[in-house]
């Protein structure tokens, strides 16, 4: 009895997602499409000339020729160091668990988080998805990251040195 009721549930769900997509697709045809943020800058815009990732369920537009360009190189730089980056993470982060649990309490038990800010500092790609990048652009968003990173070193640093 459960799983037909949870078919007949995934099936209106899958009803809804295609009914939306036909909806999106006329409203693309008709030219009714609403301002959305452009993805390296942040501004609010119209454009739809310069889409990132075309016929997507979520566009991702960006507002002139430049922005494109510039999201394009970032693209690229985000899919040469993604993995690398978050390979020193992990290793940063075994490290911050052995000496959290294998050592007494120490000035160099902090010293993984002062590598995990600046590795986020030198190459902040936190993010999985272009769209979380979508609100303030990438461009603000890399600076809010170099930010918080250097605030989580200084922090680490200052537990090192003052333990």
């Amino acid at each position: 009895m459960k799983s037909e009721a949870k078919k007949r549930a995934e099936s209106r769900e899958a009803a809804k997602a295609q009914e939306a997509r036909k909806q999106k697709q006329k409203e693309r045809a008709a030219g009714k499409v609403g301002e959305e943020p452009c993805l390296y800058c942040g501004k609010l815009t119209l454009c739809r000339k310069y889409i990132i990732n075309p016929e997507a369920e979520h566009e991702l537009p960006c507002c002139s020729e430049e922005c494109f360009y510039k999201t394009g190189q970032f693209v690229d730089y985000d899919t040469r160091f993604r993995t690398p980056f978050y390979m020193v993470l992990l290793v940063f982060v075994i490290a911050n668990l052995l000496l959290f649990s294998f050592q007494p309490a120490t000035r160099w038990t902090y010293l993984p988080l002062f590598g995990m800010g600046i590795a986020a500092f030198v190459c902040p790609l936190v993010f999985t998805r272009y769209e979380r990048y979508q609100k303030f652009g990438i461009e603000k968003t890399r600076k809010i990251i170099r930010v918080v990173s250097a605030a989580v070193s200084a922090f680490a640093l200052l537990l090192i040195i003052c333990y």
